[in-house]
């Protein structure tokens, strides 16, 4: 009965997504993507159509400066296999040709503007964390992915957590400012235990224009739950200089059984803009489950140091309940210029929660809109 309840939810909020705020310059908008779902569900929407058509109403909204951006992810949805390619396997040692694959750090430093990073099917242990330091371009993106219907998994070792953390870190991809137009697809990323554990983080500031897509993070566990200094996150960007973290898509990824501290499963904080967290499942997480946080001195210019033109919608957040702090499914704290809207959130503490715990008088948390979410069964309220 709750899944037709919650099926009956869904359809409803497509129909009102129109009928509020239509003072708002962006009514028209909100006309275009109501009329771009029904014309694309004479019966049932596939999930593929409704994030297509998110996406092009997202294109024309305030919340996107760059519509090239938005273009390639819908592009992105092709499932043609390139030619354009490197083949990597978890003990590859070759040229990197179909039958010869080569090791996955070789292809990192091997790959080229427009290539893609064919991953084949088994267990990658990494040893050091994989820094992502690539350049594509703005029509050549470099690619990284499992090979059609295989499954990878990125993880590690004790042994080698313990060999190369840096005062108790360990991440399993990491992205710096050199990282842009990007994209990371159909990967399994999990089983991470450490003082802090990271899925994809990125945190020098200035990394842009990165697709994280159809991934799966789990079991990702800091070694103590009630201390700030430890903590685990699926997906992390923190943006501490005064280059923006900028255009990056967290879409249709799938985080659950994460054991974060006082972090979050899918965060932005600091300098960070135009970012879009988009149709993804994140559930049976100890803290917040999606999180937009500013004013916390990350980022050395206080102007900077607040997300903004950001957006969470069409996200499923379940159970995101700490048993050492009050936690909300979705929180934005600290931002400005959010939109949160066609969400669902239930089973957790709270499940949507709009704070300053920072306050910092000259850049306040302002222009957050909040719609057409469901919300139901949470602990507090």
């Amino acid at each position: 009965m709750k899944k037709i309840i919650y099926l009956c939810l869904l359809v409803f909020i497509f129909g009102i997504c129109s009928c509020e705020n239509k003072n708002e310059g962006s009514s028209s908008i909100e006309v275009n993507f109501e009329s771009s779902i029904v014309e694309s569900s004479s019966s049932i929407v596939s999930q593929e159509d409704r994030l297509i058509s998110y996406l092009r109403y997202l294109k024309n909204t305030t919340y996107c400066t760059d519509t090239a951006f938005v273009e390639y992810a819908i592009s992105s949805f092709e499932t043609n296999m390139s030619e354009n390619c490197i083949y990597v396997s978890p003990d590859g040692d070759g040229t990197g040709d179909v039958l010869n694959p080569m090791n996955i750090y070789d292809a990192i430093d091997k790959v080229k503007p427009g290539q893609t990073i064919y991953l084949r099917a088994g267990v990658y242990i990494l040893e050091e964390t994989l820094w992502l330091s690539l350049s594509g371009e703005k029509d050549k993106y470099i690619t990284i992915k499992n090979y059609p219907n295989e499954k990878v998994i990125i993880t590690s070792s004790l042994d080698n957590i313990n060999k190369y953390s840096e005062d108790g870190e360990y991440l399993l991809f990491g992205l710096d400012e050199k990282s842009q137009y990007l994209v990371i697809e159909g990967l399994e990323f999990c089983d991470i235990t450490a003082k802090y554990s990271g899925g994809i983080v990125g945190y020098d500031g200035g990394e842009n224009h990165i697709i994280i897509k159809n991934n799966i993070f789990h079991n990702f566990k800091t070694t103590k739950n009630n201390d700030y200094n430890y903590g685990a996150n699926a997906i992390l960007f923190m943006g501490e200089s005064q280059k923006s973290i900028n255009n990056i898509l967290v879409m249709n990824n799938y985080c659950h059984d994460n054991i974060l501290g006082y972090s979050e499963c899918i965060s932005f904080a600091g300098n960070c803009e135009n970012i879009y967290v988009i149709n993804n499942k994140v559930f049976d997480n100890s803290n917040i489950g999606i999180d937009f946080y500013g004013n916390a001195g990350y980022c050395n210019s206080k102007s900077l140091d607040q997300p903004r033109n950001c957006v969470a919608a069409l996200n499923e957040i379940k159970n995101s309940c700490s048993s050492y702090a009050s936690c909300a499914g979705l929180y934005v704290d600290g931002a400005k210029d959010t939109l949160l809207e066609n969400n669902v959130i239930y089973y957790s503490q709270y499940g949507i929660e709009i704070g300053s715990e920072e306050k910092v008088d000259d850049y306040p948390v302002k222009d957050i809109i909040v719609r057409n979410n469901v919300i139901y069964d949470n602990l507090i309220c």
